[in-house]
């Protein structure tokens, strides 16, 4: 992951799981889906989330038929529970002025790929001083999408990378 990628200047990134998109294997490969320069974190000149999902729909995910019948959607939840079902982690930059956020996304299973990329941006996360919002375990139940949330710091991406795991693991040995 480069060096210069800032969080904060995207709107939001995907890390993709192992099933072929497009036609192709891009397990654990971003895509980060840059602000635009007009797009402030004020409440003045802040676009909506759907609005570049859209965009990045009409080129990517076409050989998925589920995705591409939501595509144009308004609803951001619906979009990103489509990614995670097809096992995509999505990462939504959703910071305000003076407090940076993220919403992440996580699907059912992540590949070793997905979970390589995710630790890298936890320590993106610890460097950028940013608050998470983790939603995984999704469910659609009459017509309403559910998940179970977490919150916190980067740290909070540890269950999901499986440090928490190693470290029961390394403590079990002691």
């Amino acid at each position: 992951m480069g060096e210069n990628l800032k969080i904060s200047d995207s709107k939001f990134i995907v890390i993709y799981g192992d099933k072929k998109v497009d036609g192709a294997n891009k397990d654990g490969q971003i895509e980060f889906v840059k602000r635009k320069e007009q797009d402030t974190l004020d409440n003045k000149n802040n676009f909506p989330h759907y609005l570049y999902m859209n965009d990045f729909l009409k080129t990517h995910f076409k050989d998925s038929a589920n995705i591409q019948r939501y595509a144009q959607s308004r609803d951001i939840n619906v979009l990103l529970f489509l990614l995670a079902n097809e096992g995509h982690i999505t990462i939504a930059e959703t910071s305000y002025p003076d407090y940076k956020s993220a919403l992440v996304t996580m699907p059912r299973k992540c590949s070793d790929k997905q979970k390589e990329r995710l630790r890298q941006f936890q320590e993106k996360f610890k460097e950028e001083k940013y608050k998470l919002s983790v939603i995984s375990d999704y469910k659609l139940e009459d017509g309403i999408i559910e998940g179970k949330d977490s919150y916190g710091d980067e740290r909070v991406l540890d269950s999901f990378i499986g440090k928490k795991a190693e470290k029961e693991k390394e403590d079990m040995e002691l």
